[in-house]
C-alpha cells in the first residue's frame, strides 16, 4: 500500500523537472524564468542563451544559493601583469586563460570550479554577457547594488601616460549606468554564468 502512494510522488517530481527544463528550452522563455536545477534565465545575446545562478551563493565549489542580495566577494587576480584576456563577448576563453596561467584569480576560479543546478560548465562572464544581466537584473533578482560592482573576465590596459598605466579588469555596475575598469586585487562581487 505504501508502494502505491509513493509512486505518484515520483512520477510527479520527475514531471515538474522535465517541465523546468522544458520551458527554459523554448524560444520565448522570459528572463528570470527558474530553469532546471535552480538556475535561471538571463537571456540571449547575439543567438546565445544564457543562465546564471540565483543570488548569494556560498563560497563552495557546490555552492548553496538562497537567492538573497549577492554578499560574496573575490579579487580577479594576476594584478600587475597582462593576462590577456580580451575577449568582451565570450568569456569562456578568459577564465580558462586565468585558471591555467594563474594561481591567484579568485573570481574565475570560483565560476571555473562551480557545480550548481546539475552543470559544470560555468564561468565568469564577459563584458558583454554581465551587461546582459545587468539588463535583466529586475527579473534576474538578488544582485546587489550595496558592492554595485561585478567582475567581468575581460582585462583591459588603460592608456599609456596616465597615473593608471596598469593592467585592470572590467567591472559592471548595478547600481549605476554602466562599467569601468578597476583594480584586479580588489575584490567585487562575482555572478557566475554558463550557455546553453
Amino acid at each position: 500500500m505504501s508502494i502505491k502512494l509513493f509512486i505518484p510522488v515520483i512520477v510527479f517530481c520527475l514531471s515538474s523537472a522535465v517541465q523546468a527544463a522544458e520551458v527554459c528550452a523554448g524560444k520565448d522563455v522570459p528572463v528570470g524564468t527558474i530553469c532546471d536545477g535552480g538556475t535561471i534565465f538571463a537571456g540571449a545575446l547575439d543567438g546565445v542563451r544564457y543562465m546564471t545562478t540565483p543570488g548569494n551563493c556560498s563560497d563552495s565549489p557546490n555552492p548553496v544559493c538562497d537567492g538573497r542580495v549577492d554578499t560574496l566577494v573575490k579579487i580577479w587576480g594576476a594584478s600587475g601583469v597582462i593576462a590577456g584576456t580580451k575577449n568582451e563577448i565570450d568569456g569562456r576563453p578568459n577564465t580558462q586563460t586565468l585558471v591555467t596561467k594563474f594561481r591567484d584569480t579568485a573570481a574565475a576560479r570560483y565560476c571555473d570550479g562551480m557545480n550548481f543546478g546539475g552543470y559544470s560548465d560555468w564561468y565568469l562572464p564577459a563584458e558583454f554577457e554581465m551587461l546582459l544581466l545587468k539588463q535583466g537584473q529586475r527579473a534576474i533578482g538578488s544582485f546587489n547594488s550595496d558592492i554595485s560592482w561585478y567582475w567581468t573576465s575581460t582585462e583591459t590596459i588603460w592608456p599609456q601616460n596616465t597615473e593608471y598605466e596598469k593592467p585592470t579588469a572590467r567591472v559592471v555596475g548595478m547600481g549605476y549606468t554602466g562599467g569601468t575598469n578597476l583594480y584586479k586585487k580588489d575584490a567585487f562581487a562575482v555572478r557566475c554564468v554558463r550557455r546553453f
